[in-house]
């Protein structure tokens, strides 16, 4: 049994005749969007503007590939990372979601913990919310090169 209230939110976004989706609706708003491609063969690897350690730049630095928004998708930014690399002590003002393509990533920051020791390793296929204005860091990976996919680029603020 659906009450009265319930029911006029099921059939908001229906046509009354037929019961498809109304143009009221926004997931069918056509002038919107609606799939979207982040490609590395369109995209492009540029030197990451971070300070890196000498060990990470003689291992091969960290490489940013960056895609902007376009109508109403998010930015997305691939990162690169060689061997025994860091990025510095950040935050995201609109949060972020990380992707781990290849490799391991560790998080300073994430679990209050005197022990360096204690962060957790995040692996291929792993992925981890930060929301916005979460500030951590340094993020970093190991002996292994590392591949990161990360949604929620807009504004990251990094103390330098």
């Amino acid at each position: 049994v659906t009450s009265g209230a319930n029911n006029r939110a099921l059939t908001m976004f229906t046509n009354e005749a037929d019961g498809t989706p109304s143009d009221d609706n926004p997931s069918v708003d056509t002038t919107q969007t609606t799939m979207r491609s982040y490609r590395q063969a369109e995209g492009s690897w540029s030197l990451n503007p971070s300070d890196h350690s000498d060990e990470c730049n003689a291992n091969g630095g960290v490489y940013n590939m960056g895609f902007d928004a376009i109508d109403n998708t998010p930015p997305v930014l691939r990162v690169k990372w060689a061997a025994n690399c860091s990025i510095p002590y950040h935050y995201h003002p609109t949060g972020a979601l990380y992707y781990i393509q290849y490799g391991t990533m560790y998080f300073d920051g994430d679990y209050a913990s005197s022990d360096p020791m204690s962060e957790t390793g995040f692996n291929m296929g792993d992925v981890r919310w930060v929301r916005p204005g979460f500030d951590y860091g340094p993020e970093y990976n190991g002996a292994e090169p590392m591949e990161i996919t990360v949604l929620g680029t807009v504004g990251t603020s990094h103390d330098q």
